[in-house]
């Protein structure tokens, strides 16, 4: 997929109106010069942002660290309490000792001020190619003859039911809930097969969201534990320790 077809809106949140304009100018410039669709909303405060927040309003958000009253990181960590990890977070300040700070509520970039518009759009270009990537990794649902798009980031586990009240026969449980919905274990295993396998026969676990093992059963990351068959066993250890790696390697 080409980010440029990509549609963006994106938060900006700084308590002093000279940086939000600026950064205002800069999202126009590289708009015009990129193509691309943003639309942008200001806030002063971390309140009025949390105002009108909703999970997947934004794509992306411009937050100062230092926000009058308000600590900067304090608002990235309630967004990701929401829980809100699909938004991409990037941080504006004076004060680059925070930048250690910054990756506990997995901040994509970190801008020194003043902005300039090289550096911005060199980091835009790299935020919006991994975004692009990240698109192939949605997973769109049927749920009473409604499409709803889920981030296969956040989905724990998919067990094979039967539900007569929801006329569904997939559970999806994900880090903040659950999701009856139409669809086959085996299609999910098919496009997704590097991070979801089949624990047993009726259940595929997302390895990126197992949390621990206890012998023949693992918790995933929501708190659910799964007994895993034995002769899926090897295959989803191997798979787990290949995504381990993968992630130490980055």
């Amino acid at each position: 997929m080409s980010w440029r077809r990509l549609k963006l809106k994106i938060a900006v949140c700084d308590d002093e109106k000279f940086e939000r304009d600026r950064i205002k100018d800069l999202i126009c410039i590289y708009s015009v010069e990129k193509n691309i669709d943003i639309d942008v909303d200001f806030f002063a405060t971390g309140e009025d942002l949390f105002a009108s927040y909703e999970k997947g309003k934004y794509t992306m958000i411009f937050l100062d660290i230092e926000i009058g009253k308000n600590d900067g990181i304090e608002v990235a960590d309630r967004i990701r309490r929401i829980p809100d990890h699909d938004v991409t977070i990037m941080f504006v300040t004076n004060y680059p000792e925070y930048m250690q700070q910054s990756f506990d509520v997995r901040a994509a970039q970190f801008f020194s001020k003043p902005l300039k518009y090289e550096i911005f759009k060199e980091k835009m270009n790299k935020i919006l190619d991994y975004m692009s990537c990240e698109e192939d990794k949605r997973v769109i649902v049927n749920q009473n003859n409604k499409k709803i798009i889920i981030s296969i980031s956040d989905i724990c586990t998919i067990e094979s039911v039967k539900s007569i009240r929801s006329n569904s026969d997939i559970l999806i449980t994900t880090m903040s809930g659950e999701l009856y919905v139409k669809g086959k274990l085996k299609e999910f295993n098919s496009k997704y097969e590097n991070m979801l396998l089949f624990a047993h026969r009726s259940i595929l676990v997302n390895i990126m969201n197992i949390y621990k093992w206890m012998g023949n059963r693992i918790e995933m990351r929501n708190g659910r534990n799964v007994n895993i068959s034995r002769s899926n066993m090897p295959i989803l250890k191997e798979a787990f320790a290949e995504n381990v790696l993968r992630r130490i390697g980055r």
